[in-house]
């Protein structure tokens, strides 16, 4: 797991509703969060879907970013809002629009036309404006799955670290 943004440090683990979340409520400035299997690039093309239990509060919605093979982070345009509960969100990533994004201060660049998704070597979440003073959002990223019509099963990618799940927060 990286986190990236000015205040990144600032996200924690927490347990809530006995599920292990990331609570970035204290940032004072964008924030995403990414996952990667250190063996495999992930497949993002075709029908490749990308799902996870997450939750949003007040107006600032989430945006799927994923850091290609080449470095290069890019932000889609299908923004996740939940409104405040917990719900089981798929996103499809063929059609999405996509755009550079500066990975140090989580800000949007330049639109990108057809991006290579066939070799991601993170995947995450962003949030392009601060959660300190309006609300929070909540970013359980642990049941998170990548599938591709090519594959025969679906898998969990990512586990939560053991460095992460020591430093778990009980609220």
């Amino acid at each position: 797991m990286t986190l990236y943004g000015k205040d990144a440090s600032v996200i924690r683990a927490t347990v809530h509703e006995e599920r292990i979340d990331l609570w970035n409520g204290m940032a004072s400035s964008p924030v995403a969060v990414t996952l990667r299997d250190r063996r495999n690039y992930a497949d993002l093309t075709g029908a490749a879907r990308l799902r996870w239990i997450v939750r949003t509060n007040t107006i600032h919605p989430l945006y799927p970013i994923v850091r290609l093979a080449d470095g290069q982070f890019i932000i889609g345009d299908r923004g996740i809002t939940t409104y405040g509960e917990f719900l089981t969100v798929e996103i499809a990533f063929i059609g999405m629009r996509w755009y550079a994004l500066d990975p140090d201060r989580i800000v949007v660049l330049t639109e990108i036309s057809s991006p290579d998704l066939s070799r991601v070597d993170e995947v995450g979440l962003a949030m392009l404006a601060r959660a300190a003073d309006t609300g929070s959002r909540d970013l359980p990223i642990f049941q998170r799955w990548i599938c591709s019509l090519t594959r025969c099963r679906v898998r969990p990618l990512f586990r939560l670290p053991r460095s992460l799940a020591s430093a778990v927060h009980r609220s």
